[in-house]
């Protein structure tokens, strides 16, 4: 039963991906926003899934997210192999709800397919823009999970739902050497800032 769907477009011309989310975090009516990029197809049941998540979540419970599933739109190259997926944005963590503990490679939801109780965001600043535009690391500047990191150490869970996927739709440009490069250097770096060699 269709209730006659209510929304408004906001354009936040400056800053990147982190500081529109923090647009739509400042101006959202509701207590949760779910994030979902322009390149990505919900599953069926999607919307359901983190419905019925945030009704089992406690007050702790700050965010919540899901499978990132790739598909291309011609065939990826050879060395396009199964432990480098997470490059053109893919995410697996398996087929339970469970919290995540902000481990490296599976602590941590993507912000292409995450929801975030408002309130919690704005109690440690939202997402840090600076993160998503620094010329050194434009790829994996990791402001998704910079923000879990604060969160966790405000003392909220981080959840992940594996019924709430989505498709992201991986294009040519990510198919390529280059894009590879960038994305390793980018992890490189954050992973330097981080104190490793």
């Amino acid at each position: 039963k269709s209730h006659g769907a209510r929304f408004r477009v906001v354009v936040e011309p400056d800053g990147g991906v982190s500081a529109a989310r923090n647009r739509v975090l400042a101006e959202a009516r509701a207590g949760i926003v779910c994030f979902l990029d322009d390149d990505a197809l919900p599953w069926p049941g999607w919307l359901a899934a983190l419905r019925a998540a945030w009704a089992d979540a406690t007050p702790r419970v700050a965010a919540v997210g899901g499978p990132i599933r790739p598909v291309f739109g011609k065939p990826p190259p050879g060395w396009l192999v199964f432990h480098l997926l997470y490059l053109v944005g893919a995410l697996d963590l398996g087929d339970r709800r469970r919290v995540l503990d902000q481990s490296p490679a599976v602590g941590y939801v993507w912000g292409g397919n995450m929801s975030v109780r408002v309130a919690a965001a704005a109690e440690i600043g939202g997402l840090d823009p600076e993160r998503g535009i620094r010329p050194e690391a434009p790829e994996d500047a990791g402001e998704e999970e910079d923000l879990q990191r604060r969160l966790a150490a405000a003392g909220y869970e981080v959840w992940y739902e594996p019924a709430a996927g989505i498709q992201h739709l991986v294009s040519a440009a990510w198919l390529t050497a280059a894009h590879l490069r960038r994305k390793m250097r980018g992890r490189a770096l954050a992973e330097a800032r981080r104190g490793a060699r």
